[in-house]
């Protein structure tokens, strides 16, 4: 695995954790509308808050809320279709 300047072991780790986790739910993400597949990648993998959300995606906040709202409620009825359990 490739590093760069001032990368850790567990920076490598956290990467390669992100991936895997992007791998196992791409399916699931991919039966996701492009709205709804966009707020989850980048609330739940990115990390942005509601503010950065809705400037990446030149909406109002209240539009990224419901829409977040919507997806996960779509996941919670796609996740168990693709073998993927909520804990």
């Amino acid at each position: 695995m490739a590093f760069t300047a001032g990368a850790t072991m567990a920076d490598g780790e956290a990467i390669s954790s992100v991936r895997a986790q992007l791998l196992r739910d791409r399916q699931a993400l991919l039966d996701l509308s492009t709205d709804y597949r966009q707020v989850i990648v980048l609330r739940h993998y990115a990390e942005l808050s509601y503010e950065e959300m809705s400037e990446v995606l030149h909406v109002p906040e209240k539009t990224v809320k419901s829409r977040l709202h919507t997806a996960r409620q779509l996941l919670g009825e796609i996740l168990p279709k693709h073998g993927i359990t909520l804990t």
